[in-house]
C-alpha cells in the first residue's frame, strides 16, 4: 500500500477544542474501530480547518451534519469549540426532523452565558453544561489509540483525508479541469468530483493512482 508522506501536527496542543456530547460518545463507541477512526481523522481535519477533505453538509444556521458512510454527527462551532451535539444512522436523504430539532435545542442551551463545571469521570474529565454530559474529544482519541487495530486505521484515515487535500491543491495549482485529471489518471470524471467533495471515502490504492499523476510534487513512501 502506498501512503503519502506528510507531517501530523500534534492534536493535543491544537487550540481548537472538541468535546461530544455523551449520547454522541456511546454511539461512536457501537461502531466498528474502522468507522471510529473515520470519525475521529474527520474530527482532526475539521480541527486543522481542512474542510474540503471532509463531506460536511450545512442544515440550519450555525448547525452543520458531517456525513461518514451511513453515520451522521450534527456539530456547531462556538468561540473555537467544536460541538458534536448529535449522531445517527442515515435512512433517508434528509436530516429527520426530530435530530434537527434537539441539535437547534442543545445549541441554544450552550451559545447562553452558563456556568459549565468539570468533573472526571475514569479517564476522561465530564464537562457538564446545564444538565447536558460532554467529553473532552482529546480524552477519547487518547482512550481509543490504545487500540493497535484503531490506531492503523486512524492512521490510514489520516493518510486518505491528507491525500485528498493535496490532489485537489496540486490540481488547482496545475490549473488541470477535473475531467483533465481524470483522463491522466485514466478513470471517470465522477470520481475526480466525489473525491473533492468528500462525499465518498475512496481507498488509499485509488487515491495514490491519482497522485501519481503529481509525482514530482508529491513524496511517496
Amino acid at each position: 500500500m502506498v501512503f503519502l508522506h506528510y507531517d501530523i501536527i500534534n492534536i493535543m496542543s491544537y487550540p481548537i477544542k472538541v468535546i461530544t456530547l455523551k449520547a454522541v460518545d456511546l454511539f461512536t463507541e457501537k461502531l466498528s474501530p474502522q468507522d471510529e477512526a473515520k470519525f475521529d481523522a474527520s474530527i482532526k481535519a475539521i480541527r486543522l480547518g481542512k474542510h474540503e477533505v471532509v463531506y460536511i453538509k450545512l442544515l440550519k444556521g450555525a448547525l452543520k451534519e458531517l456525513i461518514i458512510k451511513r453515520f451522521r454527527f450534527i456539530f456547531f462551532i462556538n468561540k473555537n469549540t467544536v460541538y458534536f451535539i448529535s449522531a445517527f444512522i442515515k435512512k433517508t436523504n434528509k436530516t429527520p426532523k426530530m435530530e434537527l430539532e434537539n441539535a437547534e435545542k442543545i445549541y441554544k442551551i450552550i451559545t447562553k452565558k452558563l456556568n459549565i463545571m468539570k468533573k472526571s469521570l475514569k479517564n476522561r474529565k465530564v464537562i457538564n453544561i446545564k444538565g447536558l454530559e460532554f467529553y473532552d474529544f482529546d480524552d477519547i482519541l487518547k482512550e481509543n489509540l490504545k487500540s493497535e487495530t484503531f490506531r492503523e486505521a486512524y492512521n490510514e484515515e489520516l493518510a486518505r483525508l491528507n491525500l485528498v487535500g493535496e490532489i485537489k491543491k496540486l490540481r488547482l495549482q496545475k490549473k488541470y479541469t477535473q475531467k483533465d485529471l481524470a483522463q491522466k489518471a485514466q478513470m471517470p470524471q465522477s470520481v475526480i468530483a466525489r473525491i473533492e467533495s468528500g462525499e465518498h471515502s475512496f481507498s488509499l490504492g485509488t487515491l495514490s493512482r491519482i497522485a501519481k499523476v503529481f509525482k514530482k510534487e508529491i513524496q511517496l513512501v
